[in-house]
């Protein structure tokens, strides 16, 4: 039924005024809220707004384009979805999020079928002469997936937001997007997503040996995407040393107009964890937000080798201008010396610095051989804490385990407020860890021990104090 009259009885949702179905719409079009997934939520909010399409012509051009709008997983009818996206352009430019956690996506079931996306690819310049029947395509572990994707990813201009699966060589073939670098070569600016703002880069979520940034994929995206603003980086692993060399294939020159890297559960410990950082950071000369977080401690694995606190202020130092958050947790992982250790002195260049969270062996110097002949310099100085607190910080958040030093600080720094005039909220995340020295009913109870004076304490001050427990390790 596509009729704007109203019915019979004069009751029909056709009669409402546009504003009123516009609204009904709205609310029945889902909206993904970070991280969390809602795939369940996504496909019956598209289900129902696709049934209400029918209901008349008014809310067929309300509901269809929101029904289209985000896909939380790339549809199971991939070439009846591919088709519509090619039958009815209209609807593909209204795609503006994906978010995929498979590589497992699309795919045919028949040669017919295939025949279509072949074609379909054709049209989009994904074509090679060496392989007119795109037999590479189908000859791999993972290119059906990829080249479901690749399609998928030319068929949607303006999308906004990607949360896709690529795979480093490994268990399965290494993910190329070698369809849409052809595509790129050969049609040129028209085949970028110049509306994209955020890409997220995952390896399967099956998959727990992580990616290489340098997996050509990557590259590709980077290069498709000029007006970036957010790139994710999940289980990331660096570069793959082998492929420095092929490192202008990765960067876009000039760089992306990045705002915020974010490198979430990374494993970055070798020799090439700085120049992979320093040259992540200089691909984004308007860097405003860093975050990372370090992949979770397993059992056996040795504590101190990762990239250190200090290590990452180091590489940031170039964008002290332009920063304004700086986030690294680095779950379990210590540090063994005051050379890496982050410092005031060091921060205080950041002068724009509004957000900083870090754990607290990240910056404590009682960690580092507390009974050495530094305990004078120790002294002399403000509490580590207060020392590491510049003007321009507006939230202060630290993450503590068992035992921390780091209380005594907390008092000192609610009795030093006016001080930090800047400063509005301090949240502390006390994790009990896997690798406890304590019961978690200590940890609980040595928690509370402290915080009851320092919330009488911060309650004095213009400082919003905020604790989350964490008790799952």
């Amino acid at each position: 039924m596509h009729d704007k009259s109203p019915s019979k009885s004069g009751l029909g949702l056709g009669c409402l005024p546009p504003e009123i179905q516009g609204m009904i719409c709205s609310i029945l079009c889902v909206r993904r809220e970070r991280d969390h997934s809602c795939q369940r939520d996504e496909m019956l909010s598209r289900k129902a707004l696709l049934a209400l399409s029918q209901t008349s012509t008014t809310f067929r051009d309300i509901a269809q384009p929101l029904a289209y709008r985000m896909f939380d997983a790339v549809p199971n009818n991939y070439v009846k979805f591919v088709r519509t996206l090619v039958e009815r352009p209209d609807l593909a430019s209204h795609v503006k999020e994906i978010h995929e956690d498979t590589y497992e996506i699309g795919g045919w079931s028949d040669e017919d079928d295939f025949d279509f996306l072949k074609t379909v690819a054709v049209g989009l310049g994904m074509e090679d002469e060496q392989d007119p029947e795109f037999n590479s395509a189908v000859e791999d572990d993972l290119s059906p997936g990829q080249f479901s994707m690749e399609i998928l990813l030319a068929l949607v201009p303006n999308l906004e937001v990607l949360e896709l699966c690529i795979n480093a060589q490994g268990n399965y073939e290494e993910t190329t997007f070698k369809h849409l670098q052809r595509r790129r070569n050969r049609v040129g600016p028209a085949a970028k997503l110049h509306h994209l703002r955020r890409l997220q880069i995952q390896p399967d979520w099956q998959d727990h040996w992580g990616v290489w940034f340098s997996t050509p994929a990557v590259g590709v995206l980077l290069h498709m995407a000029p007006n970036l603003e957010h790139l994710a980086i999940v289980r990331n692993k660096g570069f793959d040393y082998e492929a420095d060399a092929d490192i202008p294939a990765i960067f876009p020159n000039p760089p992306l107009s990045l705002r915020t890297i974010q490198l979430r559960n990374c494993a970055l410990s070798d020799e090439w964890s700085k120049p992979f950082v320093e040259r992540l950071i200089g691909f984004a000369p308007r860097l405003e937000h860093f975050y990372y977080s370090a992949q979770v401690v397993y059992i056996g694995e040795m504590l101190g080798l990762h990239f250190s606190p200090q290590e990452f202020v180091n590489c940031l130092r170039s964008r002290r201008k332009t920063l304004k958050t700086i986030d690294v947790d680095l779950e379990e992982h210590m540090v063994d010396s005051w050379a890496e250790l982050v410092t005031g002195d060091v921060l205080a260049e950041f002068e724009n610095l509004e957000v900083l969270k870090l754990d607290d062996h990240a910056f404590c110097r009682h960690y580092v051989n507390p009974n050495t002949n530094n305990r004078h310099i120790i002294a002399s100085r403000a509490t580590c804490l207060t020392d590491l607190v510049t003007q321009s910080i507006k939230e202060l958040g630290i993450k503590i385990h068992e035992r921390s030093h780091v209380w005594p600080d907390l008092a000192e720094l609610a009795a030093s407020s006016a001080q930090y005039p800047n400063l509005e909220r301090v949240v502390v995340r006390a994790v009990f860890r896997m690798r406890s020295t304590v019961t978690r009913d200590v940890f609980k109870e040595e928690n509370q021990q402290h915080l009851k004076k320092l919330r009488q304490d911060f309650s004095k001050t213009s400082i919003r104090f905020y604790v989350l427990e964490e008790l799952n390790g």
